[in-house]
């Protein structure tokens, strides 16, 4: 559960993988770089949800952004990082491993 500050949203894990990613790193690091933490964070995440259904974005101790932020932060870039697929629809690159 992602507390967006317009309020509380739930995000899929692989929806939310890409906001801690892009919040800690850039799409200009290396490919390998980005997979490799992309395994990384959705492990931890995977472990930390446990048997539960969900868990909330802040008990997980890591640092994250939203949609919304990424798109202020990348301006026109926006697009072209998120695959060319348009606001609503992330589809980031690299992330079919």
């Amino acid at each position: 559960v992602l507390d967006s500050g317009m309020g509380k949203e739930s995000l899929d894990v692989e929806m939310f993988i890409p906001l801690v990613l892009y919040s800690t790193l850039s799409d200009e690091h290396e490919e390998e770089m980005l997979k490799t933490m992309i395994v990384i964070f959705r492990t931890y995440i995977l472990y930390s949800i446990g048997d539960k259904e969900s868990i909330n974005a802040e008990d997980l101790g890591i640092p994250y952004t939203t949609y919304t932020e990424l798109e202020k932060k990348w301006g026109k870039d926006y697009e072209r990082i998120c695959n060319g697929t348009g606001s609503g629809n992330y589809q980031f690159p690299l992330y079919s491993i």
